[in-house]
């Protein structure tokens, strides 16, 4: 699997559950993030291709009060840290099955 399908299927399980801990309905979600509705299902379904926007992950994370990588990561593994040392080459990371 890819690094961007693992942060992928991360997001879609960490945006459901947030939101469900949260009591939001998909639609709330959307209007009280500023995120369309059919935004917010599509990523919590993994019906999009690559990932959303900075803005987008920005602005559902200040809605469910969480940060950006506790939409995109499994827990323990910060994403940032992982992409940017994957970029650098850092073979001491671990590999993408670890995301996910």
């Amino acid at each position: 699997m890819s690094v961007i399908g693992a942060i992928r299927r991360n997001l879609s399980s960490n945006l459901r559950r947030l939101r469900n801990e949260a009591g939001l309905t998909i639609d709330q979600l959307g209007v009280y993030s500023g995120v369309s509705p059919s935004t917010v299902y599509k990523l919590e379904t993994g019906r999009t291709r690559g990932l959303p926007t900075e803005a987008v992950l920005v602005k559902l994370a200040a809605t469910l009060k969480c940060s950006t990588d506790d939409l995109l990561a499994k827990p323990g593994v910060p994403v940032t840290d992982y992409i940017s040392g994957h970029m650098k080459g850092d073979s001491r990371l671990p590999p993408v099955s670890a995301l996910g």
